[in-house]
């Protein structure tokens, strides 16, 4: 642990907003660990320029950045800017924690996720950083050497500088600079409930199960589905009527989504009785972007993940239609008999409302 000598209280006649640079703040203290690991701590007063002893002992101004380490870099050192900024108010404004550089990260971080949280100079709870109350921003660095936020984060911008930095700054950062004593980091592996690095069984961001992958036999659509966790409550028919004519209710994966846009823009199919307005009125794990399958869609998650779900029906209904009036569903337990031997797949007609439903999603992993 390197801890620095404190400074002394900056004169508020003093202050200037003219260097872009520097960043006032009340003993901003900086922390870069990996996996809990503290590699650094650094303590600055209240002086608008303060130069501070790192490492060396060399002065270094604030705003020209901190070496540290974190897990991922091993022995490499990575450098740490953070920013400040005026945010205006009606009567009023302050000076807000608004963004990072980081640079000098080396290739033995890729598929790592970089956590960056701060906290002010008394308690152990971290500080709101952005949308009124995210503390922690999490930055992704690819395969191909790029950086991104994490899949479903809000509030941030993260740039890819160089193939060895990023910048992140906050849409509208919360905090006030002054209040920010501690600034840490961790390095952890990324996850597929981050969207990273998904495999078939995973568990995705939605909390379900992935099903497929982009590299999957018949998915052409360059996404992941996960099917939900649990089945809708109850069991639904496609639609109020038998026959419903032009909706064009495709088979193929990559359909369900498109199938179940179309069925609820149909008013004889768009109440709480059916099952495209079901599915995309199911939330889990803070996702509401779920639907209902396609017949192709439902027969790969019966093939590749049966064996990973939990409290399973024996049917679950689909968004594809098999003729004007009939719909297909799914057999996922092998001693349903359709039409004479077990099929895969069964049909029934679009208003009967006696099939359960089983909700996916897709999304854009990282790798």
């Amino acid at each position: 642990m390197i801890i620095m000598e404190n400074f002394d209280e900056y004169e508020d006649s003093d202050f200037e907003f003219n260097q872009e640079d520097r960043v006032p703040s009340k003993n901003l203290f900086a922390r870069i660990s990996g996996l809990g690991f503290l590699a650094l701590i650094l303590v600055l007063g209240t002086t608008f320029a303060a130069n501070i002893n790192i490492n060396s002992g060399a002065n270094v101004e604030f705003g020209q950045g901190i070496s540290a380490t974190a897990a991922c870099t091993n022995s490499s050192t990575i450098t740490i800017k953070p920013a400040s900024s005026f945010v205006n108010a009606s009567g009023a404004g302050s000076m807000k924690f608004a963004s990072l550089v980081v640079s000098g990260v080396p290739t033995t971080c890729q598929g790592a996720v970089f956590h960056f949280s701060a906290f002010n100079d008394t308690g152990t709870a971290a500080l709101a950083l952005f949308n009124t109350t995210n503390t922690d921003a999490a930055v992704f660095m690819k395969s191909d050497n790029t950086f991104v936020a994490i899949p479903g984060t809000a509030g941030i911008s993260v740039s890819t500088l160089t193939s060895s930095s990023f910048s992140i700054t906050f849409t509208t950062p919360v905090s006030d600079s002054k209040s920010v004593y501690k600034i840490s980091v961790e390095s952890t592996k990324g996850n597929c409930e981050q969207g990273i690095s998904c495999s078939i069984g995973a568990k995705g961001p939605g909390g379900g199960v992935v099903f497929l992958t982009p590299a999957s036999s018949g998915n052409t659509t360059g996404k992941y589905y996960e099917i939900a966790p649990a089945d809708a409550v109850g069991t639904y028919a496609l639609c109020g009527i038998q026959i419903v004519n032009g909706l064009g209710l495709n088979n193929a994966i990559g359909y369900g989504e498109t199938n179940t846009i179309s069925l609820n823009s149909n008013s004889n199919c768009n109440s709480s009785s059916n099952a495209a307005y079901v599915a995309t009125h199911y939330t889990n794990n803070g996702y509401s972007d779920w639907f209902l399958p396609s017949y192709l869609e439902l027969v790969a998650a019966k093939s590749n993940v049966l064996s990973n779900l939990t409290n399973v029906s024996a049917s679950y209904l689909s968004s594809s239609e098999n003729s004007g009036n009939s719909v297909w569903w799914v057999d996922f337990d092998a001693s349903v008999s359709c039409g004479g031997g077990n099929w895969p797949g069964c049909t029934t007609y679009k208003n009967d409302a006696s099939v359960p439903l089983r909700a996916v999603r897709t999304f854009s992993g990282l790798n």
